[in-house]
């Protein structure tokens, strides 16, 4: 599976690359905008056609789901514990911290598992290996950080299964063609 994390600053062709990628077979966008306010997402879901929005997980005003059903939450490290919204996944930076965040979460991204390519100076601290873990536990744990064409048989080494993207499609002279490379790169 490839999953895509929308720039957190806008991208001047941001929705009409969403809808071109969920066109050519994106499985999930993370809708995660730190600056944004709740109209923005609020703006943002409204765009994507209906037929997609399942495939949506978002990161802020978790309350929005009421609105848009079909959407998925994403809890970041700053809003847990919470027990009022029932996310899907969050995320994690040692694969100590996947493992004990699974028993809570269908899933977790893991990450940086290479230097970022989006955020400056954002490294690993440690080996992101999860090839040791067992094929059930892999499925569940999805490779962020640094994530390209040229690096991705690395971290299927490594054991991932599923990868997030994020710099390499967003900082790319032409995103469909980046993203369709990483698919054939699967």
């Amino acid at each position: 599976m490839l999953v895509l994390f929308t720039p957190e600053q806008d991208h001047p062709q941001e929705m009409e690359i969403v809808c071109a990628l969920f066109e050519a077979g994106l499985e999930r966008l993370h809708l995660r905008k730190p600056g944004a306010t709740k109209n923005d997402y609020k703006a943002y879901l409204n765009a994507i056609p209906t037929e997609h929005l399942h495939r949506v997980y978002i990161h802020q005003y978790h309350d929005l789901k009421e609105e848009f059903p079909t959407i998925h939450l994403h809890l970041r490290n700053q809003d847990l514990p919470n027990e009022h919204f029932k996310a899907k996944t969050t995320g994690a930076h040692s694969v100590e911290e996947a493992l004990e965040k699974l028993k809570s979460f269908e899933e977790v991204y893991l990450s940086p598992v290479f230097p970022s390519i989006s955020k400056d100076g954002y490294k690993r601290k440690e080996n992101l290996s999860i090839q040791h873990l067992d094929t059930n536990l892999r499925q569940r744990i999805i490779a962020l950080g640094g994530i390209h064409p040229e690096n991705l048989s690395n971290a299927k080494e490594f054991g991932f299964h599923h990868f997030a993207v994020l710099g390499c499609i967003w900082q790319s002279a032409h995103p469909l063609q980046s993203f369709k490379q990483l698919q054939n790169t699967l």
